[in-house]
């Protein structure tokens, strides 16, 4: 069964997602990942859960691009895009790309 994949921005984050996503960027990277929530204020987040557990993580802010001939583009930049260490491999990584694309566009 595919995870649940759930969307909410950064100041609708419970303490304990935030611990959550932290936790599973640490193992995913090897590193820590506490300054997450600072560096990317207003991100969006897209949490992968199989049952209660947090099997994935990515998330998003939206940028402007202003190239120097015509008009604005609107893109994002996305980071921490973790899967569980002992689930990577199993197709979440993908699915929640697909997710994070659908609601970029």
């Amino acid at each position: 069964m595919p995870p649940r994949l759930i969307v909410l921005p950064q100041d609708r984050l419970t303490p304990t997602q935030r611990a959550e996503i932290v936790a599973l960027c640490d193992a995913a990277f090897a590193e820590p990942f506490a300054w997450l929530f600072d560096l990317l204020p207003g991100a969006t987040h897209l949490l992968a859960r199989e049952g209660k557990r947090l099997v994935g993580h990515a998330c998003w802010v939206e940028r402007w691009l202003y190239p120097e001939e015509g008009s604005p583009l609107r893109s994002a930049y996305v980071e921490a895009v973790a899967t569980l260490p002992a689930r990577q491999g199993g197709g979440i990584g993908t699915a929640m790309m697909r997710q994070v694309a659908a609601e970029i566009a």
